[in-house]
Formats: structure tokens, sequence, C-alpha cells
């Protein structure tokens, strides 16, 4: 509910994919992307701010059922199985599997409702939402947030390849 608020500094863009797939049902996956910058804060001191008040456990991926919270996915998700690291502590999904098939969530979701169970339902689920993800909006946002940190046309890879070129190197090292 913070994150829907009218004016919350934080938020960059929300946004909704929406996917349905015969034995699987409904996903619907919500975007928030967050600011990399707040106004009257530095990087650092936004990247914290986010982090306290929206990450205190690590949980950028929730999964709820009726609007609780069943498991979750931490920020290798967003960095490695997404693979945008610029946005791994910047972006927050909430799966909501309530549109899911009794049987496919059946299979998801531990009796204890705090974590996902290890199996091939829960990879599948992976894959769908990397799917749904790596197509569109969020492709754009991450695009953007890269050409962000550009420096003159080149990234920054680029640009460490042109400082340690021009270093000059003790032959004897």
């Amino acid at each position: 509910r913070r994150l829907e608020e009218d004016g919350s500094p934080y938020i960059q863009e929300q946004f909704t994919e929406e996917l349905s797939q015969r034995g699987v049902g409904t996903i619907k996956a919500t975007c928030y992307v967050f600011r990399a910058k707040v106004e009257g804060k530095t990087v650092k001191e936004t990247r914290d701010a986010i982090d306290k008040e929206f990450f205190p456990d690590g949980m950028c991926v929730l999964f709820s059922l009726n609007g609780q919270v069943h498991g979750h996915l931490g920020m290798q998700f967003i960095s490695g199985t997404l693979k945008m690291p610029l946005l791994k502590k910047h972006l927050m999904i909430h799966v909501d599997c309530t549109g899911l098939d009794y049987d496919f969530r059946s299979e998801l979701f531990m009796a204890s409702r705090d974590r996902l169970k290890v199996g091939e339902k829960t990879a599948e689920l992976r894959k769908l939402l990397k799917d749904l993800l790596s197509k569109g909006r969020l492709t754009e946002i991450y695009k953007q947030r890269k050409n962000s940190i550009s420096v003159e046309g080149g990234d920054a890879k680029d640009l460490l390849k042109s400082f340690s070129k021009n270093l000059p190197f003790n032959k004897d090292l």
C-alpha cells in the first residue's frame, strides 16, 4: 500500500504485466521501479532509505495469494535470472497468484506459507515470470537506467578499457 500511494518520492514507475496459460492459470506481476536518486538525498542515501524501508529482508519478488504473501525470491532473481543487475536494489515485483489454477498453485507453496517449495512447478513459475518480464516495459526501463550511467556515448566497460589503456605500466611488473 505504501508503494501505491500517490506522490511517493521513491517510485519512478509502476506497471502490471499479465500472462494466461493453459494448465497454469493467470499470473499478474506488478513491478515497482524505484528512483536512483530522490531530491534532497544523495544516490547512496536514497539507496539506503529504499533498502531499509522496502527491502528489510531482501525480498524483491513477492508471491501473494488473496493479498497474503506466501513466498518470495531474493535479489538474485533480478540480477541473475532477469540479467538486470542495475535494478536489483531498485525493483520490487509483486506476483499475484490468486488466478493460478488450484492444482498448479498447490504445488508452489509450503504449508507454513513462508516460502516456495523447491520443485518442478516453482521452476516453471520462475521461467514464466522471467519470460513475462524480460520482454516489454521492464526491458525499456533497464535500457534507460543503463544509458543514464553512460559516459560520453560509451558505457562503463569502455570507460574502464580507456582508463586502463592509458595507465603507465611498469614493464618489470
